[in-house]
């Protein structure tokens, strides 16, 4: 579910972000975009991890196509919420210089 909230999107990720899920996220982020919820004047997201129990490698490329799509238009990507080992991944990856860290849950 996205919605805006001040000057980002909020989206809430719940479940697995994996192989078989990674897809369903990219296209939300593309509907998101067409209807202008990602653009030059709202280039911020915040993805609430705080339901996320498992994240592979092709979630993690998702994030990193979400990190790049707003990068291109100046804004930032928010993970808030990442709980232990997804934290773990992120961080063991890298990704925690690309995006910003927000440990509140919700």
């Amino acid at each position: 579910m996205a919605n805006g909230v001040g000057s980002a999107t909020c989206l809430a990720l719940h479940g697995e972000l994996d192989f078989a899920t990674s897809a369903d996220l990219d296209h939300e982020l593309e509907r998101l975009d067409s209807h202008g919820l990602i653009s030059n004047q709202n280039p911020n997201l915040v993805l609430d991890m705080t339901g996320l129990a498992f994240c592979d490698s092709a979630g993690l490329a998702v994030l990193i196509a979400a990190y790049q799509r707003l990068a291109r238009l100046g804004g930032t990507v928010t993970l808030r919420g990442m709980r232990g080992p997804l934290r773990r991944v992120v961080s063991i990856a890298g990704l925690d210089s690309l995006f910003r860290i927000d440990p509140a849950e919700g």
